[in-house]
């Protein structure tokens, strides 16, 4: 896991973390509005958003981050 040595590296890590929850922020509030009423899709929607985070990462090149990958299970509506 890549740990920031200053201030600005921080920030900046920060911010790409922001960016994606603001981006998959829509997402997570469309799916708290679905009302399930069949046990297929409540199923079909519990296998494919994780209840776990195993998808959380932070992608570097050279030390650096270019991006992070936001635990899925913050989508999880559960």
């Amino acid at each position: 896991m890549y740990v920031p040595t200053n201030f600005s590296q921080a920030f900046a890590q920060i911010q790409h973390h922001s960016f994606l929850e603001k981006l998959l922020k829509p997402l997570g509030q469309w799916l708290d509005g679905i009302e399930v009423h069949n046990p297929q899709l409540a199923l079909w929607l519990c296998k494919i958003i994780p209840n776990q985070c195993p998808f959380a990462r932070d992608i570097q090149l050279f030390g650096q981050t270019l991006f992070h990958i936001p635990p899925l299970c913050k989508l999880n509506p559960l």
